[in-house]
């Protein structure tokens, strides 16, 4: 019969003779949250007869002490559970003479190999001087012995003295570097015995109490702080079909130091670092400013908040988001996909499947979902900075969860074309991708003229006077959506105005529309071949002998 045992919060007297046991445990589930992880651990324990102590040895050191939760199967009852810290034992002091001594004698070796390097370079640099100083000197007295018998003994010694001493030099290298290895773990080692000296040891005490003996089932959730991850995505358009693949992947990075192995993996979107709560207000005082005096007993003490207050609160809602039903896999599946929990106005998302975390700090990829949106296709153009059209692609999130903030590459018709990103994405929220530029739709920003000119009857107002044309040019076989936008300036003094002249806007429509920061949009579906020309024109007075700042240092002929 199996029995969920419970924390009761109390300790409990022993029954009989208490049994330490060290518990044989295997990571079971890790949830992970934006700045840490709820790690569970199993493990399958015999118990005596009485009281017995189990003990979860090795926790990572940035376990949180108030975060112990413990839940099992079997008869027994779970009276305690304790977070402890305890030393680590030192090495004996003879085995510290011994890596001492070792190291003394490593350093002598190192010694003599530097010694031998050196000697090894001043023969070869001293052969070396010896033939330049022959060929040079011989060249010089014009007294240069031509006898090929004797340049062939000296050209087969100089070679055979070189190689030797090059050998040399490459072995006495490969020695140094082998020793240097050598020394470095023994330096190593003596360090991290000055460091276990003062070293804790992080592990969780359990207090079982058993009226018979038999095995048990014991899991162990604990909070550790550090882990992260990140959403990324693969988007992937297929212009043909209208459509958009979006892969959904959750990036994940841990150096707790313990590896999570062939685990079940959730991804949250709680942040526990808020508190389980607002927080409260305090009587915000003011009063006359007096002098300030201090007394000598002044004392920090209240500045520390107890780790308790971290975690309370947040804990109930942490590990209500980290228990989860057990999902089996579909048969055949190309790609695995998370499910999905929500509540608590957080998401979690279930990785089907065991996944493996190394705890080496580099970042890990595990596949959270495969969606498929419909897509309307766009092209959009600012012909003013770029004489370019980006084809960009408009869908509706139809899922029940958003797709958070995120790096995505995208990919059009299979080709890779750009890294982009995602911003958030609620349920039913509409949203764009950009898919990177297409030249074929063509665009030109061309300009016509640019004048000044002297307006009234008393020459009291300067004109500038601005005339663009924009072209496009649909050079593909089908119609294609274009939006094009430009700008004209906003006036920040009621001594200058702004005139649009071309086009006219009487009202927005979905057409032409100008916001709010005075930009304006255009929107044609070109045919295919199809070119158009776009007016642009607009003009800005201002009273004669006015600098206006924002027009730079643009070049104006009079008219």
């Amino acid at each position: 019969m199996k029995m969920w045992f419970i924390v009761l919060g109390i300790f409990a007297a022993a029954v009989g003779i208490r049994a330490d046991i060290v518990a044989d445990s295997t990571i079971k589930e890790v949830t992970v949250f934006r700045d840490r992880a709820a790690v569970t651990r199993i493990a399958t324990v015999s118990l005596q007869a009485g009281s017995n102590r189990v003990r979860f040895e090795n926790l990572p050191d940035r376990t949180a002490p108030h975060s112990l939760q413990a839940v099992g199967r079997g008869k027994a009852v779970l009276a305690d559970v304790q977070f402890k810290a305890e030393s680590f034992e030192s090495i004996p002091d003879e085995a510290r003479r011994a890596l001492y001594a070792r190291r003394d004698e490593l350093q002598i070796r190192m010694t003599g190999l530097e010694d031998t390097l050196a000697r090894l370079k001043k023969q070869k640099d001293f052969l070396d001087q010896i033939s330049q100083k022959v060929t040079f000197t011989a060249a010089r007295e014009g007294e240069l012995e031509l006898d090929p018998a004797k340049w062939d003994q000296m050209l087969t010694l100089y070679a055979d003295r070189s190689a030797q001493y090059d050998s040399e030099l490459r072995k006495t290298e490969a020695d140094k570097t082998a020793l240097r290895k050598e020394l470095d773990k023994v330096e190593a080692d003596i360090r991290e015995a000055g460091y276990n000296a003062n070293r804790k040891k992080i592990l969780a005490e359990l207090e079982l109490l058993a009226d018979q003996p038999g095995d048990v089932t014991v899991e162990l959730t604990y909070m550790v702080s550090g882990p992260t991850w990140a959403p990324g995505y693969d988007v992937r358009v297929d212009t043909k079909a209208q459509k958009m693949a979006v892969s959904y992947y959750g990036n994940i990075r841990q150096s707790t130091g313990e590896d999570w192995n062939n685990v079940q993996l959730s991804l949250s979107t709680a942040n526990p670092g808020l508190g389980g709560q607002h927080p409260e207000l305090k009587p915000w005082r003011i009063d006359e400013q007096r002098p300030r005096t201090y007394g000598s007993s002044a004392r920090l003490s209240k500045s520390r908040a107890p780790m308790k207050q971290m975690f309370e609160g947040s804990m109930d809602n942490v590990m209500a988001l980290a228990e989860k039903a057990e999902f089996e896999p579909p048969p055949t599946m190309e790609v695995r996909k998370a499910e999905v929990e929500s509540g608590a106005g957080a998401v979690v998302f279930v990785i089907r499947g065991d996944s493996s975390i190394a705890a080496d700090n580099v970042s890990h990829r595990v596949s959270v979902s495969q969606d498929a949106f419909g897509v309307a296709l766009r092209y959009s153009t600012v012909p003013k900075l770029s004489p370019v059209a980006y084809l960009k692609a408009k869908a509706v999130n139809h899922l029940n969860y958003p797709l958070l903030p995120g790096r995505a590459n995208v990919f059009l018709n299979d080709s890779f074309i750009t890294e982009s990103s995602i911003e958030l994405i609620a349920p039913q929220e509409e949203f764009w991708t950009f898919l990177g530029a297409d030249e074929g739709v063509k665009v030109e920003h061309k300009l016509v003229k640019r004048y000044r000119s002297t307006e009234g009857l008393t020459g009291r107002t300067t004109r500038y006077q601005f005339v663009y044309e924009i072209e496009l040019h649909n050079t593909h076989s089908v119609a294609e959506d274009v939006v094009v936008w430009d700008q004209i300036p906003m006036s920040g003094s009621e001594n200058i105005e702004v005139k649009l002249v071309e086009p006219r806007i009487a009202k927005d429509s979905e057409r032409i529309k100008i916001n709010e920061d005075n930009f304006i949009e255009w929107h044609y579906v070109l045919k295919p071949n199809q070119k158009v020309t776009i007016p642009f024109e607009f003009y800005v007075d201002a009273p004669a002998g006015t600098d206006i700042d924002g027009l730079g240092n643009l070049n104006f002929s009079r008219q």
